[in-house]
Protein backbone atom coordinates (compact mmCIF):
# COMPACT_ATOMS: atom_id res chain seq x y z
CA UNK A 1 0.00 0.00 0.00
CA UNK A 2 1.28 3.23 -1.41
CA UNK A 3 -0.55 5.19 1.67
CA UNK A 4 1.75 5.18 4.59
CA UNK A 5 5.11 6.75 2.68
CA UNK A 6 2.79 9.12 1.40
CA UNK A 7 1.06 10.42 4.67
CA UNK A 8 4.44 10.73 5.61
CA UNK A 9 6.29 12.49 2.79
CA UNK A 10 3.13 14.30 3.16
CA UNK A 11 3.22 16.04 6.80
CA UNK A 12 4.47 19.34 5.86
CA UNK A 13 1.51 19.66 3.11
CA UNK A 14 -1.95 21.05 4.14
CA UNK A 15 -5.01 18.77 4.30
CA UNK A 16 -6.19 19.51 1.04
CA UNK A 17 -2.66 19.35 -0.95
CA UNK A 18 -2.41 16.06 0.27
CA UNK A 19 -6.00 14.70 -0.48
CA UNK A 20 -5.03 15.75 -3.81
CA UNK A 21 -1.71 13.92 -4.04
CA UNK A 22 -3.52 10.90 -2.39
CA UNK A 23 -6.00 10.65 -5.01
CA UNK A 24 -3.97 11.15 -7.84
CA UNK A 25 -1.73 8.61 -6.74
CA UNK A 26 -4.54 5.57 -5.62
CA UNK A 27 -5.90 6.59 -8.91
CA UNK A 28 -3.09 4.63 -11.07
CA UNK A 29 -4.75 1.23 -9.10
CA UNK A 30 -8.03 2.23 -7.32
CA UNK A 31 -10.51 3.20 -10.32
CA UNK A 32 -13.05 3.07 -7.51
CA UNK A 33 -13.89 6.38 -6.08
CA UNK A 34 -14.46 5.15 -2.65
CA UNK A 35 -10.98 3.84 -2.67
CA UNK A 36 -9.78 7.02 -3.61
CA UNK A 37 -11.77 8.15 -0.72
CA UNK A 38 -10.15 5.60 1.82
CA UNK A 39 -6.55 6.45 0.57
CA UNK A 40 -6.56 9.68 1.11
CA UNK A 41 -8.10 9.44 4.81
CA UNK A 42 -5.48 6.79 5.59
CA UNK A 43 -2.62 9.59 4.29
CA UNK A 44 -4.54 12.48 6.48
CA UNK A 45 -4.49 10.17 9.58
CA UNK A 46 -0.54 9.06 8.98
CA UNK A 47 -0.43 13.02 8.64
CA UNK A 48 -2.49 13.51 12.07
CA UNK A 49 -0.09 11.37 13.91
CA UNK A 50 3.25 12.37 12.48
CA UNK A 51 2.29 16.24 12.76
CA UNK A 52 1.09 15.04 16.53
CA UNK A 53 3.39 12.27 17.94
CA UNK A 54 3.69 12.94 21.54
CA UNK A 55 5.10 10.84 24.54
CA UNK A 56 7.77 9.39 21.88
CA UNK A 57 10.88 8.11 23.43
CA UNK A 58 13.46 10.87 23.37
CA UNK A 59 16.89 10.16 21.84
CA UNK A 60 20.23 9.71 23.91
CA UNK A 61 20.99 13.41 23.76
CA UNK A 62 16.86 13.98 24.66
CA UNK A 63 16.34 16.00 21.32
CA UNK A 64 12.81 15.09 19.14
CA UNK A 65 12.69 15.51 15.79
CA UNK A 66 10.08 17.14 14.19
CA UNK A 67 7.20 17.83 16.15
CA UNK A 68 7.96 15.17 19.14
CA UNK A 69 8.72 12.52 16.29
CA UNK A 70 11.76 10.26 18.04
CA UNK A 71 14.64 10.11 15.55
CA UNK A 72 18.27 8.41 16.75
CA UNK A 73 20.85 10.81 16.43
CA UNK A 74 22.81 8.52 13.89
CA UNK A 75 20.40 8.31 11.63
CA UNK A 76 19.62 12.55 12.09
CA UNK A 77 23.32 12.89 11.32
CA UNK A 78 24.78 10.37 9.25
CA UNK A 79 27.65 12.49 8.72
CA UNK A 80 29.56 13.60 11.73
Amino acid sequence: MRSAPLGIWGWRLDEADLVTAAMDDSRLTHPNLTCRHASALYCLAIRHLVRNASGMPKSSSGSTWPNGMWMSDTIRNPVS
